[in-house]
């Protein structure tokens, strides 16, 4: 009985575990200022989250974010 109960509880986790997992997606874009130029070196991240990246020399990122989180994208001289 007691087999039986954990191999039920594992196979719960497993589950749950791969639910969480698939409703994250990698969001992915190039970050531009106001004349349309790259923004290298501009850090974007979830907020409220630690998940975080930064653009590469031409403004492109890539982040893994769930549906109906926010981007936040700062860089110096700008507002976020």
């Amino acid at each position: 009985m007691k087999s039986r109960f954990l191999q039920l509880l594992t196979f719960v986790f497993l589950l749950v575990g791969n639910i969480a997992f698939a409703q994250s997606k990698e969001i992915s874009g190039v970050v531009l200022d106001e004349n349309n130029l790259e923004l290298p070196g501009a850090s974007v991240i979830v907020k409220g989250k630690s998940v975080g990246t930064t653009t590469d020399f031409e403004g492109n990122f890539a982040i893994q974010a769930s549906e109906g989180d926010v981007i936040e994208i700062g860089f110096i001289g700008y507002l976020t």
